[in-house]
């Protein structure tokens, strides 16, 4: 009866005739040097290599059905801000602007004052000559000017 066994280094499955058991000789697929056994192994240990061989298939095969792949993550929830109920179409008033002070009166008889109009609005104005190159406000039209010098 043939001894049958594997090569230690690559694992090839060898078989030598039973009276050539003990010796040592090259494997035919690694061609490393390897002793076969005295005797053919015992049932026993036949049966624990297809074992362990049978388990480490079955353990592969369950490693490859356990884990199935994750579903990419859900982006994040994001609430909406609060909208103001009503009419948003009409936009704030703008806060009123704030005007020049008044020029002061012209001197009484009309005499030695600046009389000018707004390029503007065409408002005559009458100004104290102290107020020469001064800036006042239009009472008019709100417009900025410069009081001329005579």
């Amino acid at each position: 009866m043939p001894i049958e066994f594997k090569c230690h280094n690559c694992g090839g499955k060898l078989s030598v005739a039973s009276e050539h058991g003990g010796r040592h000789g090259r494997c035919p697929f690694c061609r490393k040097l390897l002793k076969a056994p005295e005797s053919a192994p015992a049932v026993d240990q036949l049966v624990g290599e297809a074992t362990e061989e049978i388990t480490a298939s079955i353990l592969e095969e369950a490693a490859e059905d356990a884990f199935p792949p994750m579903p990419p993550p859900e982006p994040p929830k994001i609430e909406p801000e609060p909208v103001a109920v009503g009419d948003t179409s009409k936009k704030p008033k703008p806060a009123p602007k704030k005007k020049a002070a008044a020029p002061p009166p012209p001197p009484k008889g009309g005499k030695g004052g600046i009389n000018f109009e707004c390029l503007l609005c065409g408002e005559k104005i009458s100004v104290a000559k102290e107020m020469a190159g001064k800036k006042i406000t239009c009472h008019g039209c709100d417009n900025q000017l410069t009081v001329p010098s005579s």
